[in-house]
Parts: structure tokens; C-alpha cells; sequence
């Protein structure tokens, strides 16, 4: 019986996706495509960072699932490297380009087990495509015969072709805020500041860019014919449209005067006059102080931005917005007022950034300006329940959530040990980290195990623990993070340490012998 019951639930739950309303909600994961990479969280790219990376990432959608989210945002070319002599998180996509497309084939299918969809962004660090190939961000933008724009159309193409026709893609973004820079003297503020690694550095105008998004466009159209596409653009600078007109690396006179309502609608139309979707990102700084309002945490640009779009009869996809130190969930938060906010003005798609982001290590968050924006189980659950309202409001319970409620009611904690990695060695006093969650709403308990004996316990995240491994035997030594739920429902994460000579190394799990 409870078989049938599950199937019809099923069955109820692809109606309500098929019949759902326009507007809905997701969660910003830029990251995930490097974790299913290995270069996440200070990953090297090594099956050691991968396993973890991808078991975090794996983690960050099931939460997302219980959290009622619709759809995750994800940059598909990674980031790096953004200044030159870095590594390039490409390098396997022309070395091995079999390889790299069969782990995002493995993210797509993860994204689909779990009846999400995806939103992403296939341009995300201007500079990237340019330090690859000895070119300038201006190169990429206004020179269509350059080698960066050659090889980033080249890989859009690659990548929208590779998944046409697939459910999971909501849309596509071309870029990550390629306007933020248009008509400003990149360049000659880099040089003037005296800075390192401004080779890359380029200028561009308003017009070349809009040239740009047109003729990527068109690249990710022939891809393929039925794709929705969107900008990625953040909300145009307060004085976007004089700056247009009088750009400040042509003749230095660059014009800050702040715009009018009507020019701030006449950018906003012009720059997305390639795509379908019109895309903002909205955070609580100067840019906010729009039209002679005060307070930066007001969310009159999300009423301004949803006003133009309809007006140009465009959906809006608000693609990122938030707070740093997101562990406040009152209505002094920012993110909490636009999360109300978009509940009343119902924009068609929007995104708070960020979700479960682990910037400098696979154990480590809160610990960088951009990782304060984190949003995850057992840091910030007031600001998630005000998420999973608005979300409900919005009359879209995300496919995920239907899920749980009927069939996935006993669902156990996930847990992830995240530190150290697999085949470590085993210091006399070791740090250990996991991450945890839990379907009941509540912070699970994690177990710190040797060889199957508990000697750490952790109550409540961040999950850590200083073992004593001094004393092991020489060879390799399970180490596992066992999470409990307040139902008694327990999950497990399981690594390796090694203790003794480096021959006992040897002992470790083949998967990992490359990476010695």
C-alpha cells in the first residue's frame, strides 16, 4: 500500500510541476560544477578533493530540496584563473574533454534525480577566457575575431549543445555582470593603483557589450533553437546611463550624474534587448541608494526592476541577492525583506546567494567577505524558513518538497566528513570536520569514530573535533562522522587515515593511488 501511495505521489507531483505557476524560487550553488571538478574548496582536482566536493555538493541539493528551492544557479565554466599563472579549472576540457563533460554529464543527472532544474551561467569571470589565451577582457567583448571570444563561444557552444532539449535547464545566463564594468577605465585605474596582474584588464562600452550578449546569443541559439536565455547582469550602476553617453576611459570625463527612473528603465530595456529573461543582482550597498531613497537594506530597486520589466514585457530572474553575516532572520535583514518582498511582487524567477558555500577549504566557511553569505542548515535556519515561505507563497513547493512529504518522511540526516582527506596522514593530535543536516528541521549530532569506536562528539555545527591519533598501529585506519536526527535516524560518512611509515600508504583504497 504504501508503494502505490508513493507512486501517486509521484504521479500528483509531475501534474503540479506541469501546471505550476511562472514565478518561482531557487538558490544560488556558483560552485557546484567545480565540485563535481575537485577544485571547490581549495580543491586541486584530485579523486581525494572529488569525493568530498561532490558528496558536499550532493548534500547542498538535498537541502536545497528540503528547503523547498525550484532551481539551483551555476556557473558552468567555473572561475579561474582570474589573473595570469594561475591554474585554469579548463585545462581538463582541452586536455580531456571527455572526461570533463562526463563530470558535469554527472552533475546534470544529480540535478535530475532530485527533480531540480538548473539555471546556468555559461560566462562567469570576464577574465577567465582572456588570460587563457593572452587577451584583454576588451578583446573578449568588442573584438568577435579575438582568440578569447573564439574559444569562450566555442565552449558556450559546446556546453547549451550538449544538453539541448534537457527538462532540467530553465535557462541559460550569457554572463556573471559583465555591465559593472562597462565604460569605466578598468584599465587605467588598475595601472593607477598601482596593482598587479592588470595585463587581462580591458575596457568596453554599454554598446559593445550589448553587441556582445547579441552575438552570444546567437552562438547559444543555433546551439539550440528552443533556449531561453538571460544576461546574468547585476542591476545597472546608479548612473549607468550617463556613463553611457560619456564613457570614462575615452575622453576622462566621465559623467556620475544619477539617473532618472526613465533612464534607469531605457538601460535596463537596451542591455537586454538580446534575451529573453532580464536579470538583476540587488545587495544593500551604494548602488542600492536609488531614486532618492536612504536605507540600503530597501527594496525599492526590486520594485523599480520588476516595474521596467514588465513594462518591456520581459520576465525578471532577480539572480542574486543578500546579506553578509546571514545568520540574523528578522525583518532587519535584507535578505529576509526581499525574500517578503518577492513574495508580494511575485518576479518570475529569483535567487538569494549563497548556498552552502565552502570558499578557502572543504571545512571552512564564514571565514572570507564572500563566504559571510552563506546560507545552510544549522547556521542560518530562521533565514531558510522565511526562504521556504516565500517559496510556498509563491504557490510552487519546489518538485523536491512534494517528495519528501510523501515518500521521504523517514528520510536519515546527510552527512559529509570533510576533513582530512582520504588517505591523509594521521597527525598525533588531528583536526576532523563534516557537515550535517537533518529533514526534521533540527541540527543532527555527529559522532566522531576510529576503526568503529566513538571518541568525538559534536552537537552542533560547525561540526569539529581534536582527535588523538598518536597511539594508532602503523597501516590504515577508518575514520567515520556518524550524523543522528531527533528521530534516531543516523547517517554515515566514511575516510581513511594513515598511521606509521609512508609504505603504509599502500593500504589506502586503489581510487586514490594517482594521487600519492
Amino acid at each position: 500500500m504504501q508503494i502505490k501511495r508513493n507512486a501517486f505521489a509521484g504521479l500528483m507531483l509531475l501534474s503540479l510541476v506541469a501546471t505550476a505557476a511562472a514565478q518561482t524560487i531557487g538558490l544560488n550553488t556558483f560552485d557546484m560544477g567545480r565540485q563535481y571538478l575537485g577544485f571547490a574548496g581549495g580543491g586541486d582536482g584530485s579523486d581525494r578533493y572529488r569525493n568530498v566536493s561532490v558528496a558536499m555538493a550532493n548534500k547542498a541539493m538535498d537541502d536545497a530540496v528540503a528547503a523547498d528551492a525550484s532551481f539551483l544557479r551555476i556557473s558552468a565554466s567555473g572561475f579561474g584563473p582570474s589573473a595570469p599563472g594561475q591554474h585554469s579549472e579548463l585545462e581538463l576540457w582541452v586536455t580531456d574533454p571527455q572526461k570533463y563533460w562526463s563530470r558535469f554529464d554527472e552533475l546534470v543527472a544529480a540535478i535530475e534525480q532530485r527533480h531540480l532544474r538548473v539555471v546556468f551561467g555559461l560566462l562567469w569571470n570576464p577574465a577567465q577566457f582572456p588570460i587563457l589565451t593572452g587577451d584583454t577582457t576588451r578583446d573578449l567583448v568588442a573584438d568577435p575575431k579575438s582568440k578569447s571570444y573564439a574559444m569562450a563561444s566555442r565552449y558556450v557552444r559546446e556546453f547549451v549543445k550538449r544538453y539541448r532539449g534537457r527538462n532540467t535547464i530553465l535557462f541559460y545566463e550569457l554572463t556573471n555582470e559583465f555591465n559593472l564594468t562597462a565604460d569605466l577605465d578598468v584599465a587605467g585605474r588598475c595601472r593607477k593603483e598601482g596593482k598587479r596582474d592588470c595585463a587581462a584588464k580591458g575596457n568596453y562600452t554599454t554598446d559593445e557589450l550589448i553587441d556582445f550578449t547579441r552575438r552570444l546569443a546567437v552562438v547559444a541559439r543555433e546551439a539550440d533553437p528552443q533556449v531561453k536565455l538571460s544576461s546574468g547582469f547585476s542591476v545597472p550602476r546608479l548612473a549607468a546611463e550617463h556613463l553611457r553617453a560619456h564613457p570614462e576611459w575615452i575622453d576622462g570625463k566621465a559623467d556620475f550624474k544619477p539617473d532618472t527612473p526613465e533612464q534607469f528603465d531605457k538601460n535596463l530595456i537596451d542591455i537586454h534587448s538580446a534575451v529573453d529573461i532580464i536579470g538583476v543582482h540587488i545587495y544593500p550597498d551604494s548602488q542600492n541608494l536609488r531614486f532618492g531613497t536612504k536605507d540600503m537594506r530597501s527594496t525599492g530597486t526590486l520594485d523599480e526592476t520588476v516595474r521596467a520589466a514588465r513594462k518591456a514585457g520581459k520576465p525578471v530572474f532577480i539572480g542574486e541577492f543578500g546579506d553578509a553575516q546571514q545568520h540574523g532572520g528578522d525583518d532587519a535583514s535584507f535578505t529576509v525583506r526581499m525574500l517578503k518582498r518577492i513574495a508580494e511582487l511575485k518576479p518570475d524567477y529569483s535567487a538569494p546567494w549563497v548556498w552552502e558555500f565552502y570558499q578557502t577549504s572543504t571545512y571552512q566557511t564564514n571565514n572570507t567577505p564572500d563566504s559571510e553569505f552563506n546560507i545552510e542548515p544549522g547556521f542560518t535556519d530562521a533565514l531558510i524558513e522565511q526562504f521556504r515561505a516565500t517559496a510556498r507563497s509563491l504557490a510552487q513547493q519546489a518538485k523536491g518538497a512534494h517528495v519528501q512529504m510523501a515518500a521521504h518522511h523517514a528520510a536519515a540526516p546527510h552527512v559529509v566528513l570533510t576533513w582530512p582527506l582520504g588517505c591523509s596522514a594521521a597527525k598525533p593530535r588531528q583536526m576532523v570536520h563534516a557537515v550535517a543536516s537533518g529533514d526534521s528541521g533540527e541540527a543532527p549530532q555527529v559522532d566522531f569514530l576510529v576503526d568503529g569506536k566513538v571518541v568525538a562528539t559534536s552537537k552542533t555545527p560547525p561540526y569539529q573535533a581534536e582527535l588523538s591519533l598518536g597511539d594508532l598501529s602503523a597501516g590504515a585506519h577508518e575514520l567515520v562522522a556518524r550524523a543522528t536526527d531527533a528521530k534516531g535516524l543516523k547517517a554515515e560518512s566514511r575516510s581513511v587515515v594513515v598511521s606509521g611509515s609512508a609504505g603504509s600508504v599502500d593500504a589506502c583504497p586503489r581510487v586514490f593511488a594517482g594521487d600519492r
